[in-house]
């Protein structure tokens, strides 16, 4: 408690204090990264392939048309831009989208049981949550890990009861209240 605050991914650069460590992730991102990166990738790798951090329906379907077999719907936690919209709100456009030629993961504020029911009522395939497993590791663990599964499966079976539905497939998106354009411009 009375020691410096450290980033533990950074020491290095954490000793200099926090502009150190934001220039250092600056260092991270190649701006001149694009599509044919991703078809250079897809040309040589054989094995499956996931794109992360799409927001926008059109690089979800040229993340497809390039040979992804998935897509992953991210903001990275608004780390990287503020006021990206959040993964929930653009999940359906890239549903329509897809049209069932890839898996779509919404990754990005699942937290709860219902969150993975939301993402599936919307029509992701998944939704990726690493912080619910990083704090039943902290708290116990293996057996903490194996804890946070047995809740969000046992939320997952509560609210579905409660909504009146038997089985994952069953959910659509009427089982989700979307708010209208205007009032996601509040958010």
């Amino acid at each position: 408690m009375r020691s410096p605050i450290r980033f533990g991914n950074f020491d290095q650069s954490a000793a200099k204090g926090f502009t150190s460590v934001a220039q250092h992730v600056a260092t991270l991102f190649d701006p001149s990264a694009n599509w044919d990166d991703v078809a250079r990738i897809r040309d040589r790798w054989k094995g499956p392939l996931a794109i992360k951090g799409i927001l926008h329906p059109d690089d979800a379907a040229k993340a497809i048309d390039l040979g992804a077999e998935a897509v992953i719907v991210s903001n990275h936690g608004g780390r990287q831009l503020d006021h990206s919209p959040p993964a929930l709100v653009v999940l359906p456009d890239i549903v329509d989208v897809i049209g069932g030629r890839g898996e779509i993961i919404l990754d990005g504020g699942v937290r709860r049981g219902t969150d993975i029911l939301k993402a599936i009522a919307l029509g992701a395939t998944a939704g990726a949550s690493g912080r619910t497993f990083l704090w039943g590791l902290a708290a116990g663990g293996e057996a903490g890990v194996r804890r946070a599964i047995e809740i969000l499966r046992l939320e997952m079976d509560n609210a579905m009861a409660l909504i009146g539905v038997s089985a994952l497939n069953a959910l659509t998106r009427d089982h989700v209240r979307r708010k209208s354009a205007s009032e996601n411009a509040r958010l």
